[in-house]
């Protein structure tokens, strides 16, 4: 009963810490989301685009005119 109790114990430890972990996530991508938004009211006939790298293997950020995104995260824009 009581290695139960300590492996409960661990359990709920270690979801503390991803939820932590998660949240921190979220406030980071909410942030990149909040700041796209506001340059894109500057940029009124363009299409902002924002992605993982993950999602994107292979991708060249430094290519022009820029290839388009797999798996678009966020878009802002009046020309998307």
């Amino acid at each position: 009963m009581k290695s139960h109790e300590a492996t409960i114990k661990h359990l709920e430890a270690y979801a503390k810490r991803e939820d932590k972990a998660l949240r921190g996530l979220a406030a980071t991508r909410d942030s990149a989301a909040t700041k796209l938004k506001a340059a894109q009211k500057n940029l009124a006939a363009y299409c902002t685009k924002a992605a993982y790298a993950s999602d994107n293997p292979g991708y060249n950020a430094d290519a022009s005119p820029a290839a388009p995104l797999k798996k678009v995260q966020l878009a802002v824009g009046p020309a998307c």
